[in-house]
This record gives C-alpha cells, structure tokens and sequence, in this order.
C-alpha cells in the first residue's frame, strides 16, 4: 500500500511540473520579463521543480517503499495544490 500511495504522489508531481518547468525555464531565459515582475512567481514554481527530484527517484524499485521519499512526496504534493488552489480561485 505503502508503494502505491508513493507512485500516484510522485506521478501527481511529475504531472504537476509538466506545467511549472516551463514557465520556470521562461521566466529564467527572458530574465523576468520586460520589468521583472516574474521573478516573484520563481519562489512557487521553483520549490516545486526542486521535489521531482526524490519524485524521480521514487520510481526506481529500491526507493519505492522508502519513508523520506514519502514525505517528500507528501510535502510536495500539498505544496503544489495550495499554489494551485490558491493561482485558479483567489
């Protein structure tokens, strides 16, 4: 059970930076935009980019069951949806 609950969370966050990798790498390659106002989104989006790491991870078979992968996963996903609930109904 343990295994499952940790490779919906790490798909979830994979998902998840299918979205905010890009708008990262843009706001980083345009350097903010015109006046810069972009780089106030980088401290949301790049915590998030940072948790598919150990969301990677999780998928090779040792680390399924891993307990500090789970609560990275945990932590990330509860990340991802305050930002999320927080972007789409302010």
């Amino acid at each position: 059970m343990l295994k499952r609950i940790n490779l919906i969370l790490a798909t979830l966050i994979t998902l998840a930076n299918l979205y905010f990798l890009p708008i990262s790498c843009f706001i980083l390659f345009t350097k903010g935009g015109p006046m810069g106002f972009s780089y106030l989104l980088l401290p949301i989006s790049l915590p998030i980019n940072v948790i598919l790491i150990p969301a990677l991870l999780t998928f090779k078979k040792k680390n399924r069951s891993h307990p500090g992968f789970l609560t990275f996963n945990v932590l990330g996903v509860a990340w991802i949806v305050f930002w999320l609930v927080r972007i789409l109904f302010p």
